[in-house]
């Protein structure tokens, strides 16, 4: 059994090169949207073009959100409002949000006024949230999911994604926190971010590590200036896909073209 990951973005905040670190999560049980950038359909028609994958925006039903920042988080809207149209004419579920307590509690208000009607509509008219508890484990879609916070200036939390045979961690944005990176290591493979400091983790930081660890690593949450050559660690690349299989990441050369 392994686990498929199709980078959607690699990006940080004020990139103008890169979309916000996203990517899609398949085991054999279904599909994960981790986190979830704007322009959200364009991001996936375009990995979908790189990759050769076929994912679409109206089929994503299960998201999990690191937190509320907008290059995280803005294609909610137009995600959830697509699948009430769809719903209008098929009967298609809400999309369920599992996310922390402080995400679930504020989504809403970031989200309202553009999907309200009138003052009559909320949230779970587009959207079923799923409220993480602080500590524990849950299956979606398929894979078992678990959580922990990081160290961001507004609560946000990093995951870990397995299914029998094979696991992928994501630290989401977070200062540098070595016990984070060892409950990460844990697993087959892992995406850690590196932004310059404050609240983000230096190049230079993760440069330091134990090189099994950096072995285990990929890069996403890229600035415009960020020097691939300053590293040995891999890099993730939008559209890219990658598999953990064996106990080990391998990149996916594409099938197009």
């Amino acid at each position: 059994m392994s686990l498929r990951i199709l980078p959607l973005g690699v990006g940080s905040a004020f990139s103008s090169r890169y979309y916000g670190s996203s990517c899609v999560i398949q085991g054999t049980g279904g599909t994960i949207l981790l986190d979830c950038p704007d322009p959200i359909r364009k991001v996936i028609r375009e990995a979908n073009e790189r990759s050769g994958w076929s994912v679409r925006a109206e089929d994503l039903s299960e998201v999990v959100l690191t937190h509320l920042h907008g290059d995280h988080c803005n294609g909610i809207e137009v995600l959830g409002f697509l699948h009430w149209l769809q719903r209008q004419q098929h009967g298609t579920p809400r999309p369920r949000i599992h996310c922390g307590k402080e995400v679930a509690e504020r989504l809403w208000t970031k989200l309202a006024p553009a999907m309200d009607q009138d003052g009559r509509a909320g949230i779970s008219d587009y959207l079923d949230l799923c409220t993480l508890p602080e500590s524990g484990q849950r299956i979606v879609g398929g894979i078992t999911i678990e959580w922990r916070r990081t160290t961001h200036m507004i609560p946000t939390w990093a995951f870990r994604f397995r299914v029998k045979d094979a696991s992928f961690g994501w630290s989401s944005d977070t200062g540098f926190d070595r016990t984070l990176i060892d409950w990460l290591a844990e697993c087959d493979a892992f995406a850690h971010e590196t932004t310059p400091p404050p609240y983000h983790t230096s190049i230079e930081e993760l440069n330091a590590l134990p090189e099994a660890i950096r072995r285990k690593m990929v890069l996403m949450h890229l600035t415009d200036s960020f020097d691939p050559s300053s590293t040995d660690i891999r890099v993730m690349q939008e559209g890219m896909a990658m598999e953990i299989s064996d106990g080990a990441l391998k990149f996916v050369p594409s099938c197009v073209g």
